[in-house]
């Protein structure tokens, strides 16, 4: 899912934004149990770099924030049943652990443009990170 924003100075604003991408009703993400990936696009990067967030700090903001009552999630018909009393007060978070939101910055300058790509769950599968080295001749 696309997240653009070129509006915001702060991060908290772009943060939620982000957020809101990542628990999306059509997410495929609705228990909890897997890995997103987010890109921030270099604009987007630069205002966190710039007001001093960390990784850490960025993950957990948003794994705080990404979250939808169990009502929104049955009316969309992602949860099984009838909407039930405290449904509508009942948060259900879409990732449990802040290691599982993965932040990678792409691009520079001239794109507020950053994506959120929910994954396949981390029961079956997870992301592989492997160091790539440019300019070096064997």
């Amino acid at each position: 899912m696309g997240v653009y924003n070129q509006l915001t100075s702060t991060p908290e604003p772009l943060l939620l934004e982000l957020a809101d991408a990542v628990c999306n009703l059509a997410t495929s993400n609705t228990y909890g149990f897997n890995e997103t990936l987010v890109v921030l696009a270099g604009e987007h990067s630069e205002i966190l770099r710039r007001s001093g967030w960390s990784r850490r700090q960025v993950q957990e903001f948003i794994v705080t924030h990404a979250r939808r009552t169990v009502a929104d999630f049955k009316r969309a018909a992602r949860l099984p049943g009838a909407i039930e009393p405290g449904d509508e007060t009942r948060w259900r978070y879409v990732i449990q652990d802040p290691d599982d939101l993965l932040l990678v910055c792409a691009g520079a300058q001239g794109g507020s443009w950053s994506a959120c790509l929910p994954g396949w769950g981390k029961k079956w599968t997870r992301s592989i990170t492997i160091p790539i080295q440019t300019g070096v001749q064997s």
